[in-house]
């Protein structure tokens, strides 16, 4: 099932001993459309520092309590590197948290996890080549894709033709894989009170400085768009609906 992140955001967060704070963002990889880390703030705990948590040490996820339990005791969380709050996630950093945690590094191979497909099969830390390969690239800037989702919610929709077609309001993503699936857009302007689904792949550019996505769509396209219920599941007729507007092939098909 498909989860909203507007809605993970303020779930409470249980480590094996007790609360740690609240989930506050998610970091996601703009090339994979994966998240990396979600984001806890420990503020009236540890004042000062940004907590990442590794969707590897989360184990559930619960609407009705709207909380989430990590595999980690306070101890571990507090122990673990630090990083300030204005400090950006470095790919040495990365490094140094990942390892402090026994897990493998994700960035590896050219798969969205490394060389594997669920961040639950990540090989351990020290593993050989992995380790090698972890330690030789860490310097290379160009291998942080690390965005934060609350920056980019309210970015504007532009598409092939019409600069503002609509904006960011949400993302839909699969807390087994940690895959963003979708983008939700609200089309305020050209249908009012109507929110559409657009896939990652269809994404041509993310652009920072003007905060804008573009999609390599028509508004024609996005029009008939079927419409997103927030309070409806994503069920498989809905995407194979969604793929066939838009004129391309569902996963299964490819």
């Amino acid at each position: 099932m498909l989860r909203s992140l507007q809605a993970l955001t303020g779930y409470a967060l249980n480590a094996t001993d007790g609360k740690i704070g609240r989930c506050q963002d998610f970091l996601f990889d703009d090339q994979h459309w994966v998240l990396r880390y979600m984001v806890a703030d420990t503020a009236r705990w540890l004042p000062g520092r940004r907590v990442l948590i590794y969707p590897r040490a989360v184990t559930r996820a619960d609407w009705q309590s709207r909380t989430i339990d990590v595999l980690l005791s306070k101890q571990q969380v507090e122990d673990a590197p630090a990083l300030a709050e204005d400090q950006p996630v470095s790919r040495r950093y990365e490094n140094r948290y990942l390892r402090y945690l026994g897990y493998g590094p994700y960035w590896i191979d050219t798969h969205a996890w490394g060389v594997a497909a669920l961040p639950h099969d990540l090989p351990a830390a020290g593993d050989g080549a992995s380790a090698n390969e972890a330690s030789s690239d860490i310097e290379k800037p160009e291998d942080c894709h690390l965005r934060s989702f609350n920056e980019i919610r309210g970015y504007r929709l532009d598409c092939h033709d019409d600069e503002l077609f609509g904006s960011i309001t949400d993302a839909l993503v699969d807390l087994t894989s940690w895959t963003l699936r979708y983008v939700v857009v609200a089309t305020r302007r050209i249908l009012p009170g109507k929110e559409i689904l657009v896939t990652p792949d269809l994404i041509g550019k993310l652009s920072y400085g003007q905060r804008t996505m573009t999609v390599d769509l028509t508004t024609e396209q996005l029009r008939n768009c079927p419409r997103f219920d927030p309070q409806a599941p994503v069920y498989r007729g809905y995407e194979v609906t969604h793929y066939d507007v838009y004129g391309r092939p569902t996963e299964a098909d490819q």
